[in-house]
């Protein structure tokens, strides 16, 4: 009963939180393309679209495939909310594909977004011919969406690492997950508290992991400020897309991370290839 209490109460105030937020913002795409400079989103938001993918417009004329992120919203928050984010990561040289569903903690629509790309990877004369490398996908998502993460990357061995940004985790799910997880919080998150979320998840999964909360960092920072993550995510992907050791040390004790004065309460485990 009080874990149905504790989920009722996290959804009812996210769904408030986020219908606000998302009331005073403007799709940044109503279809089809559009150019974000090297970016080009592909989708639209307000039509139901049940793909929305992100990429580098390099892509377009080159020969390379890509490595994938696969994301995931949280509750009740449509994609639009992570716009910048999002094309953030996809200018750093990542496919970044999303769905428009806006409760997706079981980890199935990650999966099924993954298939999706796939598919289109195999399509010919498609866009994403050939593009894409299914060998270097990452589940990442915020709030419900980074239970979602946990979710995914705990049953899909095709996710090779993980992003959870303030998830609300259940420990049940977690000890599940052995698939190297980098799990973000805030310190004035009131939304997810770490100590009943996010923490619990950390110690429980049994793979490779670290913890990490924002200094005055809000349950949406992600949307306001997307910056203050967009380093160290690319960093985490680069770790364990390519086997990059100089990557990985950024998250070892001592590391780059673990001195970073915005972050506090750094933790880490079973770092190692």
């Amino acid at each position: 009963m009080k874990r149905w209490t504790k989920t009722l109460c996290l959804l009812l105030a996210a769904l408030l939180l986020c219908t606000a937020l998302s009331g005073g913002m403007q799709a940044k795409a109503a279809g089809g393309a559009v150019q974000m400079g090297d970016v080009v989103q592909l989708g639209d938001f307000e039509k139901g679209s049940l793909h929305i993918v992100f990429y580098p417009k390099a892509l377009e004329t080159s020969d390379q495939s890509w490595p994938v992120i696969v994301w995931a919203n949280g509750t009740m928050c449509a994609p639009v909310l992570y716009t910048q984010f999002l094309k953030d990561l996809a200018a750093e040289g990542f496919v970044v594909v999303t769905s428009s569903n806006v409760m997706s903690a079981d980890g199935k629509d990650q999966t099924k977004s993954l298939n999706w790309l796939l598919q289109q990877n195999e399509t010919e004369g498609g866009l994403f011919y050939g593009k894409i490398d299914g060998s270097r996908a990452a589940a990442m998502g915020h709030s419900q969406g980074g239970r979602s993460t946990v979710n995914a990357a705990a049953a899909d061995a095709r996710f090779v690492c993980a992003i959870s940004i303030a998830g609300s985790n259940f420990t049940s799910e977690a000890k599940k997950l052995s698939t190297p997880t980098l799990f973000f919080t805030g310190t004035a998150d009131l939304f997810v508290l770490s100590s009943m979320w996010v923490k619990p998840a950390y110690k429980n999964c049994t793979g490779p992991a670290v913890y990490t909360s924002l200094k005055n960092g809000i349950h949406i920072t992600c949307m306001l400020k997307p910056d203050v993550y967009v380093n160290y995510c690319v960093q985490w992907l680069r770790a364990w897309m390519e086997q990059d050791a100089e990557a990985l040390a950024v998250f070892r004790p001592g590391g780059a991370l673990s001195r970073d004065g915005i972050w506090k309460d750094y933790a880490s485990k079973n770092l190692g290839f």
